[in-house]
């Protein structure tokens, strides 16, 4: 059997990829330097928390005051066993791995940097924006105009276009080609920044 991969939402999550969203605000923004074990990590109050784990490590990113902060955790044997009997139950997981030490801990993104980014990309057409580095992964046609989801790593985003797209374009990225972006906005971490599928 392959890699397995569980992942779990805390408080909120990529709206797109079909997680639930909840949050919760702070004034007080932590430095990642003074985290030392999970019950740290877990203290930091955050209007975005996402986690996973595969055999050995468990990750877990958080998005304070608009700093997107991602901390990785070495598992001890049996841990894994413990947290899928856990069944995406939030405190008996916050209790398992509470006293567990932060193997690292990594600043992902500033989300002002990459709202001034998202900003100039309005009026660009979709050829445009796939250039600036954005991987456009999925489209949804809403009347006159076109949702996307894009990756530009670390973080996810929802970009829309003004117009339909094409619908027998052969993938996302040709359908909005030539459609002009009417607004964009940060969605949260990206998948593969948060750790899945990484080795």
């Amino acid at each position: 059997m392959g890699r397995r991969v569980i992942v779990a939402i805390a408080f909120a999550a990529l709206v797109a990829f079909g997680l639930c969203a909840c949050g919760q605000q702070s004034s007080s923004p932590q430095s990642p330097v003074a985290l030392k074990t999970m019950a740290d990590a877990f203290s930091v109050k955050s209007s975005e928390a996402r986690w996973v784990y595969d055999e050995s490590r468990f990750f877990y990113a958080f998005n304070n005051n608009g700093t997107y902060t991602r901390v990785i955790v070495d598992l001890p044997e049996g841990m894994k066993e413990k947290l899928d009997a856990a069944n995406f139950d939030e405190t008996k997981i916050k209790e398992l791995l509470a006293s567990l030490p932060i193997a690292k801990s990594e600043v992902l993104a500033d989300a002002a940097t990459a709202k001034k980014e998202l900003d100039a990309l309005k009026g660009k057409t979709g050829a445009e924006v796939t250039a600036a580095g954005y991987a456009i992964i999925n489209r949804s046609v809403n009347g006159s105009t076109t949702d996307c989801i894009a990756e530009r790593e670390p973080l996810a985003y929802l970009i829309t276009f003004e117009g339909p797209a094409d619908r027998n374009a052969p993938n996302p990225v040709e359908s909005v080609k030539d459609l002009k972006v009417k607004s964009a906005v940060i969605q949260g971490i990206s998948a593969k920044a948060l750790g899945i599928g990484e080795e």
